[in-house]
């Protein structure tokens, strides 16, 4: 897999030796690609010959507690970096700090004190991907601003104050600009200017990562664009069998399905707690609210009251 990885890379660096023209602020973001779990990636890991998932950077979005983002080098991990998908609308972000992995305690290891936060409008071009992940151009979309944590294992809520339609619209300007693009996303780095020392390990880690949407960007429950796009089976209460929500670079689209052909399809959004279907061929709109039943669950309410269970496929 670090073979592939490594041809990859130089088979990249051939293609595209320099930045795009007219692009040079662009910075380069390698991305795990996993189902179920935000695009990714570090410049740095602990390394464990038993796993490569043991210190792995999609824990920190895994819900496990016993499970942790550690980072690698010879250093206490200051100046080292995460980045992960991040989705329009973001108000705040949920730490929880440190990690207390294989037997340790909280205390033992080390804890972010400071870190550095950017936003980045992230392209990715035909090609560039191989069996691991994707190769994203991030574009800034914010100036870094920095943001303190408590020495605390409990959950933190770390207030983000940004201008979303204009971080928006530095998207939109980059999806223009480039000719051609497979996927974007939007990216935010996380860098550790400083910690708080453990008692008796130099590892620095941080257990979990979240986020809470402004009201006006969030969908039934507070869910978002990337808890909902996906294939939806239906277990009852609707006449579509299947909801498929997709979301690409310039069209975010629904398709549903009865009887195993299509339906009906249109484009979709969310925001102030719905879901909003807008139909292409039948001319009809369909507006849900709702909430999450559990993971991969939803429960939808229509316009008209009906209730529909949902599960995601």
């Amino acid at each position: 897999m670090k073979k592939s990885l490594v041809l990859f890379l130089l088979l990249f660096l051939i293609l595209f030796p320099g930045n795009t023209q007219g692009q040079k602020n662009l910075e380069e973001f390698f991305c795990i690609d996993i189902p179920g779990f935000p695009l990714c990636g570090t410049s740095s890991r602990l390394e464990d010959e038993g796993s490569q998932v043991t210190f792995h950077e999609i824990n920190l979005f895994s819900g496990d507690m016993e499970a942790a983002w550690v980072v690698g080098g010879a250093g206490d991990g200051i100046g080292e970096k995460v980045w992960f998908e991040i989705e329009p609308g973001i108000g705040e972000l949920l730490i929880i700090n440190g990690h207390n992995m294989q037997g340790s305690t909280y205390e033992d290891n080390n804890r972010v004190k400071t870190a550095e936060l950017q936003i980045w409008a992230a392209i990715n071009r035909p090609g560039m991907v191989s069996e691991i992940g994707s190769l994203f151009y991030g574009f800034p979309a914010t100036t870094p601003f920095i943001v303190e944590l408590e020495d605390s294992p409990h959950t933190q809520f770390l207030e983000i104050e940004t201008n979303w339609k204009k971080i928006k619209e530095i998207m939109e300007e980059l999806l223009e600009q480039d000719g051609e693009v497979a996927r974007n996303a939007y990216l935010i780095t996380l860098e550790i200017k400083d910690i708080y020392p453990g008692d008796n390990s130099g590892n620095t880690g941080i257990t979990e990562i979240s986020w809470n949407l402004l009201p006006e960007y969030a969908g039934p429950g507070g869910l978002g664009i990337m808890d909902l796009r996906g294939v939806w089976a239906n277990e009852s209460g609707s006449p579509w069998e299947y909801l498929e929500l997709d979301w690409n670079p310039y069209y975010q689209g629904w398709t549903a399905y009865v009887e195993g052909s299509l339906y009906d399809a249109g484009i979709w959004e969310i925001g102030d707690g719905m879901l909003r279907l807008y139909s292409d061929s039948k001319m009809e709109q369909f507006f849900f609210s709702g909430f999450p039943l559990g993971y991969n669950q939803l429960l939808l309410i229509g316009d008209a009251g009906q209730i529909s269970f949902w599960n995601k496929d």
